[in-house]
């Protein structure tokens, strides 16, 4: 029975001086002097703030106002092929026609068969433009955002050039 504790007491004392050398280890080489800093934590991405400004928004209206103009101009265009197709010749420009549509009055009363509805300019003191020699015609809108230039479109193209809308002149 002698031996058993020897045997017990052997195990243990290899086990404490194990463990002291593993302890030596690690403090020679530093990894013991001081407890690891924890993890950093997963950076979360905040979304930027987005700024609107009164010039920003300013900006927007006015483009989209530009944008309307030539979408409606190309519904104008759209009916005068039509009517062209129909009657041979675009409709005259009559002195008092020239103003498509200006505060709900509309002169240009050739296409009310062609559309359902009227486009006036987006702001109440600005007009479209119609010129024709009954052979070609323009349509001419201002853009706000381009000052001093149009937009204008005529049987075949729409495009923007330099000028004013009370211009505008026939395109072939």
């Amino acid at each position: 029975m002698k031996t058993t504790p020897k045997l017990i007491l052997g195990f243990v004392g290899a086990a404490v001086v194990g463990a002291g050398v593993a302890l030596g280890v690690l403090a020679a080489t530093g990894q013991f002097d001081e407890p690891a800093p924890p993890p950093s934590p997963t950076p979360v991405a905040t979304p930027t703030p987005k700024v609107v400004t009164v010039e920003g928004t300013r900006q927007a209206r006015l483009t989209e106002r530009d944008r309307q103009r030539k979408k409606d101009l190309d519904q104008y265009r759209t009916a005068l092929v039509l009517y062209e197709e129909d009657f041979g010749k675009f409709p005259p420009a009559e002195a008092s026609s020239r103003n498509i549509m200006r505060n709900n009055n509309t002169p240009f009363v050739y296409l009310k068969n062609y559309l359902t509805t009227f486009f006036p300019d987006p702001l109440p003191d600005r007009s479209y433009y119609y010129a024709s020699d009954e052979q070609h015609f323009a349509i001419c809108a201002d853009l706000e955002g381009r000052p001093g230039t149009r937009y204008q479109v005529g049987p075949s193209i729409g495009e923007e050039t330099a000028g004013s809308a009370q211009d505008c002149k026939p395109i072939d």
